[in-house]
C-alpha cells in the first residue's frame, strides 16, 4: 500500500503546492494519513487535513478532538467543520456530501491546495460501479471512480482504488494503528451499507464466485472505450462558438453513426453545463441524424435547439425579443437598447466590409453599411416583406435556412413600411459603390 501511495504521489503530484487530505479516521482515510506522512518525509509533498464531523452519532465529537490532536501531534495543519445534522433537509447522505465538498471548496480557495485527496478504495469502486449499472447510468459512467477527476474547478486525487479493504486492514494491523469504526457505514437505512452488507454478499452467493472482479473489469473495458470516443470526438469541441446567446457548434459536414453522434453531444453538453437526461439524448441524437430543423429541447430552463445539424445551447429560453423602434440618424452616435449598443456614423465605403450574417450575431456583433436615408431599427414582423420584394421574410429566412429561434433576437432595418435590410443571412437587396456616402450600422453586444 506505501509503495502505491508513494508510486501515486510521483505521478499526480509533482506541484510544490501543498495537497488537502479528506481524514474521517476511519480505517481507509487513516491508513492515507500515514503513507502521507511518509510522502512527506520523502520530500514527495506537503498536506493539511481536513475533517468534517458530521454529528451522527454521540461520540463524533469526540473523535474530531482526538484527530486534531493526532494530526496537530505530527505538525500538520488541522481544518475541520461540524454539521447540525437536525438542520439538514433532504437526503443525509446526498446533503453531507455536498456540505464537505463545500468545505474542500472554499479551504482550496483559502490556500491554493493542487488538489483534494480522497482514500476511497477497492471495495468503494465495485460498489460505485454495481450502483450506477443497476441505476442505468451512461455507460461512460460505469468507468467508476477515477484517480484524478475535476469537480468545480476543484481537483480530486484518489490513490488507494488498487487497495482493497483488507489490505488496508493489513497495513492498519502491521502497524498497530487502530482506525474509528464508525457504525453507520453497516446501517441499512443508507444504499451503501446495503449494498455492502447484503447486495454484494447475496450477488457472491447466488453467482458462486465474487463478483468484484468482473465489476473491475467491465470498469477497465469502459475505461478504454470511454478514451476511444474522447480522443475521436473531442477535436469538435474545440469548434465550440461561445458568444451572449450561449454556444454554437455546426456539424453539417461531420458524418457519424449514430452511437457517436449521441456521445458527441453528451460530450458537448457536459462541457457546456448542460446535464442530460437519457430521453433528451436520445431525442436530440435522433433530430441530429435526421437532420431536423427547430427541434426544442428544454432542460431546467436551458435549452438546447437542433437545427439541421447545427446544436445550439441557450442558459436561458426567455431570451427577450426586439421590440423597440430606434431611429437611425445620419450621424455619429451611439445609444443603448437593453444588452445591445448602437453605433452609427456617417462615412465613406470600402466594398471590403460585407454585412454581417446571424454567425456574427451570435457573437454579439453585426453590421452593414446602408445608402443614405432615413431609417428605423424594429422587430421583424414576419409577413412583413423587404423592399422591393413580394416574399414574406420568414419565408426568405427559411430559403436562407436562418434557424428559426432565433428570428425573434435580432431587429431588421425598416425603411417606410418595408423591411429594407436583415442581418440574418448577410445579404443585401442595395449596392453601395467603393467611397460611396453610407450610413455605417453597428451593433455590439457582451
Amino acid at each position: 500500500m506505501l509503495t502505491t501511495v508513494v508510486q501515486f504521489l510521483k505521478v499526480y503530484c509533482g506541484s510544490s503546492k501543498p495537497i488537502l487530505l479528506g481524514l474521517s479516521g476511519g480505517a481507509d482515510s487513516l491508513s492515507l494519513f500515514y503513507c502521507l506522512l511518509e510522502g512527506q518525509r520523502q520530500g514527495l509533498v506537503t498536506f493539511h487535513v481536513a475533517h468534517v464531523d458530521h454529528g451522527w452519532r454521540t461520540e463524533s465529537g469526540a473523535e474530531a478532538r482526538a484527530l486534531k490532536r493526532l494530526v496537530e501531534g505530527y505538525q500538520i495543519p488541522y481544518h475541520e467543520r461540524a454539521l447540525n445534522p437536525s438542520s439538514l433537509v433532504g437526503n443525509l447522505e446526498a446533503v453531507c456530501r455536498e456540505a464537505r465538498q463545500q468545505f474542500f471548496y472554499e479551504l482550496s480557495h483559502q490556500h491554493g491546495f493542487q488538489g483534494v485527496m480522497l482514500a476511497h478504495q477497492q471495495d468503494d469502486q465495485v460498489e460505485t460501479i454495481l450502483k450506477r449499472v443497476l441505476e442505468g447510468s451512461h455507460w461512460s459512467h460505469f468507468t467508476g471512480l477515477q484517480s484524478e477527476t475535476w469537480l468545480q474547478g476543484i481537483r480530486y486525487l484518489r490513490p488507494l482504488l488498487s487497495i482493497s479493504k483488507k489490505d488496508v486492514y493489513v497495513f492498519l494491523n502491521d502497524r498497530h494503528l487502530v482506525p474509528f469504526e464508525d457504525d453507520t457505514n453497516s446501517d441499512e437505512r443508507f444504499l451503501r451499507a446495503r449494498m455492502r452488507q447484503t447486495m454484494i454478499p447475496q450477488l457472491n452467493q447466488t453467482f458462486g464466485k465474487r463478483v468484484d472482479s468482473a465489476l473491475l473489469y467491465l470498469s477497465d473495458e469502459m475505461q478504454e472505450l470511454k478514451k476511444y470516443f474522447y480522443e475521436k470526438l473531442s477535436p469538435y469541441l474545440d469548434c465550440i462558438v461561445r458568444g451572449p446567446f450561449g454556444s454554437y457548434l455546426n456539424l453539417q459536414h461531420v458524418v457519424l453513426p449514430f452511437a457517436e453522434i449521441k456521445y458527441l453531444l453528451r460530450l458537448i453538453c457536459e462541457k457546456e453545463g448542460f446535464p442530460l437526461s437519457r430521453f433528451i439524448l436520445k431525442r436530440a441524437g435522433e433530430a441530429f441524424f435526421k437532420n431536423e430543423s427547430n427541434v426544442i429541447l428544454e432542460i431546467g430552463g436551458k435549452g438546447l435547439v437542433i437545427d439541421r445539424q447545427c446544436l445550439f445551447l441557450l442558459p436561458s429560453l426567455k431570451e427577450s425579443h426586439w421590440s423597440d423602434s430606434i431611429p437611425l440618424l445620419q450621424e455619429e452616435r451611439a445609444v443603448a437598447n437593453g444588452a445591445w449598443k448602437i453605433g452609427m456614423q456617417k462615412r465613406s465605403f470600402l466594398s471590403s466590409q460585407c454585412a454581417s450574417s446571424w454567425k456574427e450575431g451570435w457573437i454579439g456583433l453585426m453590421r452593414v453599411c446602408l445608402p443614405l436615408g432615413d431609417y428605423h431599427l424594429g422587430p421583424p414582423l414576419l409577413k412583413a416583406c423587404r423592399t422591393l420584394h413580394s416574399t414574406p421574410i420568414d419565408r426568405f429566412w427559411t430559403k436562407h435556412k436562418v434557424p428559426a429561434f432565433l428570428r425573434s433576437y435580432f431587429p431588421v432595418i425598416w425603411r417606410g413600411d418595408s423591411i429594407f435590410h436583415e442581418f440574418l443571412t448577410g445579404r443585401a437587396d442595395f449596392t453601395l459603390e467603393e467611397g460611396d456616402e453610407c450610413l455605417e450600422v453597428q451593433l455590439s453586444r457582451e
